[in-house]
């Protein structure tokens, strides 16, 4: 890992004035470190294994909160390792269960694709460029199609890259081999707008709001699909709030922490997975950790809301 350092006078003659030279610490120096800046450490043996197999730029995103300044880097009062890493194993945990949830929506969206499409077009009719939404996108979706079936190594996606007068496949097969990220922009410019209408009815959304809320949930996908800080992190892309009653009240127009993709999800999983005790897993997973709602970005009548009504409370 790598902190800022005094570097040496030859060093310094030959770096720009303006840009910092680092070095590295030891994972048990980082230790020091973290203690010198007030941050209780009950053990260093257990610190220094959490730095060396997790590693100090993936953990400073989860002390970063915990600090009063960032210059000095001191902590508040209080604040300790053990904590941490208790955040970071919910984190970790919670990531789990949103690819739970995406994953349920995406073969949904999949299947809903495939079968509402077919079912006014035809298996080959994504083929007619005339048939899609947005003609002008047609093109680069179909590239995308070829190039998801060479990835998958499927020979008939080899053959259709290197020769385009080779049939595609029908479109419920076409639709298993792209990504979510492609499958969205599928829905949005090829698939003609009455099939777009049937997909939002199955999920009770209009389908340009359906839209935002894949957008978003892709780009969801993809922080949990590498790792990333999830818990309090703000989501760059926001969806578009519906005009339903119970979930125009629900969303929090002032945040862009998960809270609006928990609402989202919880949402489509009671439409696809009635049954599916998703959400109260969740909330179970907040209170075991003691996670602040107001840091995930819950209002602060988040209870009294329509959408959680139904919830119990964590046992």
């Amino acid at each position: 890992m790598f902190v800022p350092s005094t570097p040496a006078k030859a060093m310094r003659e030959s770096v720009p004035s303006n840009r910092r030279v680092l070095s590295f610490l030891a994972d048990e120096d980082l230790v020091s470190l973290l203690a010198e800046r007030g941050m209780g450490i009950s053990s260093r043996d257990v610190a220094r294994v959490a730095l060396q197999h997790i590693g100090y730029a993936r953990l400073k995103a989860y002390w970063l909160p915990f600090e009063q300044d960032r210059s000095s880097h001191k902590f508040w009062p209080n604040t300790t390792f053990s904590r941490i890493i208790e955040i970071y194993d919910f984190d970790r945990r919670l990531r789990v269960l949103m690819m739970e949830a995406i994953e349920c929506i995406e073969v949904s969206l999949r299947a809903q694709l495939g079968r509402e499409f077919a079912k006014s077009y035809g298996a080959d009719g994504y083929q007619d460029p005339n048939i899609a939404y947005n003609r002008d996108k047609w093109e680069s979706a179909i590239e995308m199609l070829r190039a998801a079936l060479v990835r998958a190594g499927d020979n008939v996606g080899e053959s259709s890259r290197c020769d385009k007068s080779v049939a595609l496949p029908p479109i419920w097969t076409a639709v298993e081999s792209l990504s979510l990220g492609s499958m969205v922009y599928w829905y949005r410019h090829i698939i003609p707008r009455d099939v777009q209408y049937s997909i939002g009815a199955v999920y009770g959304i209009h389908p340009d709001i359906l839209s935002t809320w894949l957008r978003h949930l892709n780009i969801v996908r993809n922080i949990v699909a590498h790792h990333g800080r999830l818990w309090n992190r703000a989501i760059p892309f926001q969806p578009k709030i519906p005009n339903v009653p119970a979930l125009k009240q629900s969303f929090n127009r002032e945040s862009t922490k998960p809270y609006n993709t928990l609402v989202m999800l919880h949402f489509l999983m009671s439409a696809v997975h009635s049954e599916s005790e998703w959400i109260q897993e969740v909330m179970r997973l907040i209170e075991l950790y003691q996670i602040r709602h107001s840091a995930m970005g819950f209002p602060i009548d988040w209870e009294h809301l329509p959408v959680w009504q139904s919830i119990e409370s964590p046992a």
